[in-house]
């Protein structure tokens, strides 16, 4: 598979690798934790979703662009991503507010990215934690995969 420059930088960046229990233990590129090799082997990262609604309850949706390695062109909800393991999205100890106030500093750099919104335009305090999930998906592509 030939990917774009683009692709290509994004996969260098350094994902946060976490246990079960979403406890961080370490980072790795977002290649390795894609790959499904290292997925069946129990890679496991941090992943977020963000889901936009308007002032009328209607949320706003997002096709993945036909460059992505997992899920190319399939609708989705508004943004989803990694936080990455920088300043700012990476927790100092195992806390779940902290862990949380990460991902949202990931989300805004995020929804820049993919659709535009620049920071500042949504505050933090307008991000509302729903939830974890654990998720896996090896079977979309021989070689690439999901496991957040």
């Amino acid at each position: 598979m030939t990917l774009d420059k683009t692709q290509e930088q994004f996969l260098e960046e350094q994902c946060i690798v976490v246990d079960m229990q979403d406890k961080k233990i370490g980072a790795d590129s977002k290649r390795t934790c894609h790959k499904n090799v290292n997925i069946k082997k129990g890679l496991l990262h941090r992943a977020f979703s963000v889901f936009l609604f308007n002032s009328d309850g209607k949320l706003l949706l997002q096709q993945r662009a036909a460059e992505k390695i997992t899920f190319p062109n399939v609708w989705t909800n508004s943004c989803c991503s990694h936080p990455l393991s920088i300043d700012g999205e990476v927790e100092s100890k195992d806390d779940l507010a902290e862990k949380i106030e990460g991902v949202k500093t990931a989300a805004i750099r995020k929804l820049s990215h993919e659709l535009g919104i620049k920071e500042g335009t949504i505050a933090r305090k307008d991000f509302h934690f729903l939830t974890r999930i654990y998720y896996r998906s090896t079977e979309d592509h021989p070689e690439w995969g999901e496991h957040e």
